[in-house]
């Protein structure tokens, strides 16, 4: 599996704006896509102009092929653009280790 892990900063004050596109063009599409297996939009608690975009993959050339796609280029990445302010990075990780936790009702 890999994780693709994408860093960035918004201008001040357009978390919300971004979200909300972000979301617009991701979740509202009804393209489906090839490998994915999970997708998240993560804010920073404390930096909150800053988050991650994390998504897990089944294979690599999945990533590539998505990132080389036309939906993700003109679509995905052309409704978030506007709010980046210049500092953003994407590093592609081989995930080593995986554990789903299921919260147990009867442990209090």
């Amino acid at each position: 599996m890999i994780m693709r892990i994408t860093w960035g900063k918004v201008r001040p004050g357009t978390w919300d704006d971004y979200e909300h596109a972000y979301k617009a063009s991701v979740v509202g599409s009804p393209m489906t896509i090839k490998g994915l297996r999970a997708r998240w939009l993560i804010r920073d608690l404390d930096r909150p102009d800053e988050g991650f975009v994390m998504s897990l993959w089944q294979r690599l050339e999945d990533v590539q092929a998505y990132e080389e796609s036309s939906f993700f280029q003109n679509v995905i990445q052309a409704a978030v653009r506007p709010f980046f302010a210049g500092e953003f990075h994407t590093t592609h990780c081989d995930v080593r280790f995986a554990e789903d936790m299921v919260e147990d009702p009867s442990v209090s």
